[in-house]
């Protein structure tokens, strides 16, 4: 499967997400995260498991395609660590993201106007 990393998370209002009020948090940073940390269960993860992430990790960093082809097993492997380690939120779209599905959330080019999705009012 095809799965292009250099795809923005948003917001619930459609805002991209920042991380450190710097960097857009694209699903790319995410999977590098959560490939490169272990969590409490993690913690005695056996090395060539490790390895494995890391080289998956170099994989979807130093490609010169718009999209990375993954496997099956690769896709398991991102969507079980980023499960782990992020909030639902982010856990949604990423999940969508791999399946070649939209996330639901529309894109808001304008920040500044933030429509309510209970009021409908804008912002």
């Amino acid at each position: 499967m095809k799965v292009n990393f250099n795809q923005n998370l948003l917001n619930l209002n459609g805002v991209t997400i920042c991380e450190g009020g710097k960097q857009n948090l694209t699903l790319l940073l995410v999977t590098q995260n959560a490939l490169l940390n272990l969590s409490k269960e993690e913690a005695n993860l056996e090395s060539g498991k490790k390895v494995d992430r890391y080289n998956l990790t170099l994989k979807i960093t130093v490609s010169k395609e718009q999209e990375v082809d993954l496997s099956a097993e690769e896709v398991v492997l991102i969507k079980s660590v980023v499960g782990k380690m992020y909030v639902p939120l982010i856990v949604g779209q990423v999940f969508r993201m791999l399946e070649g599905q939209p996330t639901g959330i529309i894109e808001n080019l304008d920040p500044e106007v933030i429509e309510d999705p209970v009021s409908g009012r804008i912002n």
